[in-house]
């Protein structure tokens, strides 16, 4: 059995613990917001992936890290459809 080291709770959007989309119109900014923390002191990165759910390709950014351990990254919704994001942290 493997230790998790990194937890990620708290993820905004969401709506109704993920049952329904959180939704946005063309040009909209999406901003993502979690808590992610680790067992110790080491250094923690993050990335948010996102794409429309017709491209093959994710974006990835980095996540900002903004207090104790909130983490906060934005991405435009440039055309209407459905679009998936994903956020991955490590030590």
């Amino acid at each position: 059995m493997t230790k998790q080291r990194v937890i990620i709770e708290n993820v905004a959007p969401c709506v109704d613990h993920g049952k329904y989309p959180a939704k946005r119109i063309e040009g909209d900014l999406v901003n993502v917001t979690a808590d992610i923390f680790a067992d110790g002191h080491d250094e923690i990165m993050a990335i948010l992936s996102y794409k429309h759910h017709k491209d093959r390709k994710w974006t990835e950014l980095e996540l900002k890290h903004l207090q104790n351990d909130c983490w906060e990254g934005s991405f435009m919704v440039p055309k209407t459809g459905t679009y998936q994001f994903v956020i991955e942290a490590w030590v």
